[in-house]
C-alpha cells in the first residue's frame, strides 16, 4: 500500500514522504537537506526527527512504500490471471509499465542512488522485498534446489525486472530522441519481452 494512502501514516508523516520524493526527485538525495524539506512541508526540522531518524530513513520507507504497493500489484496480477500464456505476459507488463510511470519520481531516485558508490544499493533493497514470495514457491511447488533458485531469481532480475524498470524510466526520452511513438515503442517492448519470457521457470508457478 502506498504511504498516500494508508490510514496508519499521520497526516504529517505522509507530507514529509510526498515533499521529500518531489525533491529528491528534483535535486537529488545528497542535495536535499532537512532544513529544505521542513520549509516546503512548513514544518519545524525537529518534527521530521520526531518522525524519521534521518535522510537515509525518509528513503528508506519511500522504498517500503512502493515495494508494498508492487507486491499488492504482482499479487492481483497473478490472482487474476489462469495460466501463464503469451497474453498474460504481456498484461503483466503493461500492468508493471504503468505502476512505473505512475511512479516515476521514486523510480528515478532508485536508480540514481543506486548507481553511486555506496554500500546500500536501493534497487537491491527494491528487489529484496519483492522475491520472498518467488524464492518460497519456487523452494515448494517447483522443488528446486537452492542453486537452481538462485539462477531462476537472478534471470527474473536480469531478464525481466531491469528491463522493464529501465524502459519505464527512459521510454519518454527514448521516444523523442528517436522520433518514435510512444504506443509503437512500448508495443515493440512488450512483444520483445514476452518472447524472452517464454518457457522461463519463473512463470511457471
Amino acid at each position: 500500500m502506498s504511504y498516500k494512502d494508508n490510514d496508519n501514516i499521520s497526516k504529517t508523516k505522509r507530507t514529509i514522504l510526498e515533499v521529500s520524493e518531489k525533491l529528491f526527485a528534483e535535486k537529488g538525495f545528497d542535495k536535499t537537506g532537512i532544513n529544505e524539506i521542513a520549509e516546503r512541508a512548513g514544518i519545524a526540522k525537529s518534527v521530521i526527527y520526531h518522525h524519521f531518524k534521518n535522510k537515509d530513513d525518509i528513503l528508506q520507507m519511500l522504498i517500503k512504500s512502493i515495494s508494498e504497493e508492487l507486491i499488492e500489484l504482482k499479487r492481483s496480477i497473478r490472482d487474476s490471471q489462469s495460466e501463464h500464456s503469451d497474453s498474460a505476459v504481456e498484461t503483466t507488463l503493461k500492468e508493471l509499465l504503468v505502476f512505473w510511470e505512475k511512479h516515476s519520481r521514486i523510480a528515478n531516485i532508485i536508480l540514481t542512488e543506486s548507481l553511486k558508490n555506496t554500500n546500500e544499493i536501493p534497487l537491491f533493497a527494491l528487489w529484496d522485498n519483492n522475491i520472498a514470495r518467488p524464492a518460497d514457491v519456487l523452494k515448494s511447488d517447483l522443488n528446486l534446489a537452492p542453486d537452481e533458485i538462485l539462477q531462476t531469481i537472478e534471470g527474473a532480475f536480469f531478464l525481466l525486472f531491469m528491463p522493464t524498470y529501465c524502459f519505464a524510466i527512459f521510454e519518454e526520452e527514448w521516444c523523442k530522441h528517436y522520433d518514435v511513438a510512444s504506443s509503437t515503442a512500448r508495443q515493440t517492448f512488450i512483444s520483445l519481452m514476452t518472447e524472452t519470457c517464454k518457457n522461463k521457470i519463473w512463470l511457471k508457478r
